[in-house]
């Protein structure tokens, strides 16, 4: 008889398990799940425009990377961005393109060794100019020369030099059009290895960050005197470009001039006259609301060269599992 009861009293514990709802479960925190942006609203507001306002929706794979990114926009037409992975999921495509007044077509194809980009290589094509850029990376995934459209391909446009795996030296030959250029750069490092100072000839630019490694400030000097400096500071918070534009496999984060980790909230560029107040000649202020998630759901953004701001609001809208 006891045993009969124990078996009742075991199988309708079972039943009474089974039978819970799924309201009685604790759903999971915002902040803990996964969430992606599914949709943009930005509405951009100039002195004497008409203004912009594009939409884009993005699409993403199962591995949670960009599969597409379509915008519409009042003023541009329509501009679409897909992206191709290999079978290991490798970034191996990046095509956009844009019909309107002014249209183009962008290709850029990513080639990786030993699981770490090697090369990437833009083609660019529109309705006024063409050109290509081949940019090549050492064996750690870092950047190391580029090759613009028209100068010989056994001559770097651009070389970046390491010692010890640290940054040490830059050379410009041809710019942007394939004209003849001439600037050697002598670079020093701190122990992350981002850049602290940056010098040719008689011309240096210093520059200091905070404890994540996101420029604060830049200091540019001709000889002795300082003529121009900037001025960056940040939140705490996520960046929404960690969903849109992540860190792609075997892609290096490393940024010499900065990492970016969070939000920037001023951004402010100064002109230096000796004997007179600080000119400002350019800033930018961003005020954001976030979700529980921790992304931002709407930025605002103020740009300024003096005169009337350009404004812009960015709304997104999030999917969360």
């Amino acid at each position: 008889m006891i045993k009969r009861l124990l078996s009742l009293v075991f199988i309708g514990g079972m039943l009474f398990t089974s039978c819970k709802s799924d309201s009685d479960e604790t759903p999971t925190p915002e902040s803990e799940k996964t969430c992606k942006v599914i949709q943009s609203k930005t509405i951009t507001l100039s002195p004497n425009s008409s203004g912009d306002t594009t939409t884009t929706n993005y699409e993403y794979n199962s591995q949670g990377y960009p599969t597409s990114q379509n915008s519409t926009s009042s003023k541009n037409g329509i501009t679409t961005r897909t992206f191709t992975y290999n079978s290991e999921g490798f970034l191996t495509e990046e095509v956009t393109e844009t019909t309107g007044s002014y249209s183009y077509r962008q290709v850029i194809t990513y080639t990786y060794a030993d699981g770490k980009l090697a090369k990437k290589n833009a083609k660019f094509t529109s309705n006024t100019t063409n050109y290509l850029l081949d940019h090549y990376y050492n064996p750690d995934g870092r950047f190391s020369y580029l090759v613009y459209n028209g100068t010989p391909q056994d001559i770097d446009s651009l070389l970046y030099g390491y010692t010890d795996g640290k940054l040490t030296s830059i050379r410009e030959r041809f710019d942007h059009s394939g004209n003849k250029i001439n600037h050697s750069y002598t670079i020093t490092t701190d122990t992350k290895g981002l850049v602290t100072s940056k010098i040719e000839g008689n011309n240096k630019q210093l520059y200091q960050y905070n404890s994540y490694g996101e420029k604060i400030r830049l200091d540019m000097y001709s000889g002795e005197q300082l003529y121009a400096y900037q001025i960056s500071e940040y939140d705490d918070k996520k960046r929404i470009d960690e969903i849109t534009y992540p860190l792609f496999k075997g892609h290096t984060p490393l940024n010499e001039e900065g990492l970016f980790v969070h939000n920037p909230t001023k951004f402010i560029s100064y002109n230096v006259i000796p004997n007179q107040p600080d000119k400002v000649s350019y800033s930018n202020t961003y005020e954001y609301e976030y979700g529980a998630h921790g992304y931002p759901t709407k930025v605002v953004s103020k740009q300024n060269w003096g005169e009337e701001p350009t404004v812009i609001t960015t709304t997104y809208t999030f999917s969360c599992q």
